[in-house]
């Protein structure tokens, strides 16, 4: 688990975001827009990507291509180099939102545990202060159950091992909203079509081009 800053004025992700949601004010997002219970698995109606905040951002980042014209730079300008070799990348980076008194995955996990591989690398990416009860908490080692706050400031994201590393997340005290991104990366020498599996969550390929991209797409 490694920490890496990044400037951001050259990628303003915050910023579109706020133009995507309407709303200056992320770390409050629960003043304005309140989930009415606590997130769920995907499959009920309180999924943890289903809310009405995470629809408008989807929707807005299909329609306008400036986040993802920024994420791709980050991947080439950031991330690649990190890696020293040629990656492929989540094309579509997941939009995380932990609101106060609630939670915002609905479960304990690897993500080995749903399909995925455990060759990838996860990225996380706060866009708001992530701290204490409202961030991510994950095992140093796997099966250790030293469980830790991943803590970062916007400017900051974390590279770590969530494909073998047990995470989830605490309710929030905090008072504040986080809201940040999440994707994998994968070294091209780990990716074996004949094996690429499903999520089984939402049943999507995690095959190239489909769930993954690479910087050539």
């Amino acid at each position: 688990m490694k920490k890496y800053a990044f400037n951001t004025s050259t990628y303003n992700l915050r910023t579109v975001v706020e133009e995507y949601l309407g709303n200056a004010d992320l770390e409050n997002l629960h003043v304005t827009d309140k989930f009415k219970g606590e997130l769920t698995s995907a499959k009920g109606d309180y999924g943890d990507q289903k809310q009405a905040l995470h629809r408008k951002f989807y929707n807005q980042m299909d329609s306008d291509t400036r986040f993802i014209v920024t994420y791709k730079k980050l991947i080439k300008e950031i991330i690649q180099p990190i890696f020293k070799e040629e990656i492929y990348y989540q094309k579509f980076p997941t939009f995380r939102i932990h609101q106060p008194d609630n939670i915002c995955v609905f479960k304990w996990h690897r993500d080995m545990d749903f399909g995925h591989s455990e060759h990838e690398t996860n990225v996380y990416l706060p866009i708001t202060k992530a701290y204490g009860s409202n961030t991510i908490w994950a095992e140093s080692k796997q099966d250790k159950k030293d469980y830790a706050p991943m803590e970062a400031d916007y400017g900051q994201l974390i590279v770590w091992q969530g494909a073998r590393l047990e995470h989830g997340n605490k309710a929030n005290e905090t008072g504040q909203t986080r809201v940040s991104f999440d994707f994998r990366v994968l070294k091209k020498k780990h990716y074996d079509e004949s094996r690429v599996n499903k999520s089984l969550t939402r049943n999507v390929s995690f095959s190239l081009n489909n769930y993954f991209t690479s910087l050539d797409y």
